[in-house]
């Protein structure tokens, strides 16, 4: 079976918090954008420059500024096949509440990669783009072909 590649975008994360986060997450209603990933397919996780506060137990936890850059990639070593189960529901500043769904577990292969310019170019997007609601359903994740894969990760 072929492998597919894909690029998908990550929040930074909160102050004090690790950086890796290797799941693939979608926002509830858009679980029609991974259809067709499967264990094996690699993914590059691009981090924006900023993220919502997050309320939590009634204290705002805010996030670190990001790399604007890809900051990592792997393979999919999970897709979790009982989608209701991994639902985590979210409360952000000045937002409605999402339900985001962790879709796919990732093994990180390697870190680094080109940034937000570099990304938008290799996308056929201007260079102004902040790569928000970009692929199918404005879902931030979107199958890319093995070449713009290898330039987007250095590889």
């Amino acid at each position: 079976m072929a492998r597919k590649y894909w690029l998908t975008v990550h929040w930074p994360p909160h102050h004090g918090e690790n950086d890796s986060n290797p799941y693939v997450w979608l926002q509830e209603g858009k679980e029609r954008t991974v259809a067709g990933m499967s264990k094996g397919d690699y993914v590059a996780v691009y981090e924006y420059a900023t993220g919502p506060s997050e309320l939590v137990d009634g204290v705002w936890r805010h996030r670190r500024r990001g790399a604007q850059a890809i900051i990592y990639y792997g393979r999919v070593t999970e897709i979790f096949p009982h989608v209701g189960e991994q639902r985590i529901f979210w409360r952000y500043g000045g937002e409605y509440p999402m339900t985001w769904i962790c879709y796919a577990e990732l093994k990180i292969i390697g870190r680094g990669g080109v940034g937000r310019v570099e990304v938008n170019r290799i996308l056929g997007h201007g260079d102004d783009s902040l790569l928000r609601g970009f692929g199918p359903d404005n879902s931030g994740l979107m199958q890319v072909s093995r070449e713009q894969f290898d330039l987007l990760t250095g590889r």
